[in-house]
């Protein structure tokens, strides 16, 4: 939305721009209207690169990044499914559902955090963001409205309970999804480790 804005008002400048330039080229300057169209549009579309803002994943440019559209579109989609976790979580009225829920928006929160900082990590990511937490959203948002109803009968009884169950496993498998995003960040610190290890034991035996 804010990318939006700025892509407007830089438009907006580079009209005014551009319509300036043709004003005193035609009428102060005197040149052919032949001449001062192409300079006019050549003014709007250098000042409009120039000023546009620029759609970035973290410190990244999205224009160097393969597909970066669609990786900004798919971190998009993980951000909306966690705000609407986050909006499920203020009406559940279970602790127990709740407490799942606010685990499930803990880990989501770190995901989508670690996959702004590293954008080329978004393509593992998709089963996390296309089914994962996708379920999550869904899931809590039928609950919200199974509770809503106030009916409590021996088979909406047994869905809040299968609900809880389910967010349970949903925990265990978003924090799966995590750590195999992060395998390559953990194998290193662990190497780093050994090795300070191994150094410190050299030292202590010299």
């Amino acid at each position: 939305m804010k990318n939006d804005l700025r892509q407007n008002i830089a438009a907006i400048i580079s009209a005014a721009a551009a319509g300036a330039v043709f004003i005193i080229l035609l009428f102060l300057l005197e040149w052919s209207v032949f001449i001062d169209v192409p300079v006019a549009i050549g003014t709007y579309a250098g000042l409009y690169l120039v000023t546009k803002p620029k759609r970035r994943i973290g410190n990244m440019d999205i224009d160097f990044i393969e597909n970066g559209a669609e990786l900004e579109q798919k971190l998009l989609e993980a951000k909306e499914d966690y705000d609407s976790i986050k909006r499920s979580i203020l009406k559940i009225g279970d602790m127990q559902v709740k407490d799942e829920a606010e685990k499930l928006a803990e880990t989501s929160a770190a995901i989508i955090e670690y996959l702004e900082q590293n954008p080329l990590k978004i393509r593992q990511a998709r089963q996390f963001i296309d089914y994962y937490q996708d379920s999550a959203s869904k899931l809590l948002s039928k609950y919200i409205g199974l509770q809503d109803a106030n009916i409590e009968t021996a088979e909406i009884i047994q869905l809040k309970k299968d609900t809880r169950s389910a967010l349970g496993t949903l925990n265990k498998a978003f924090s799966g999804q995590f750590e195999k995003l992060m395998r390559g960040e953990l194998t290193d610190m662990q190497a780093e480790i050994e090795l300070l290890e191994q150094t410190v034991k050299m030292e202590m035996d010299k």
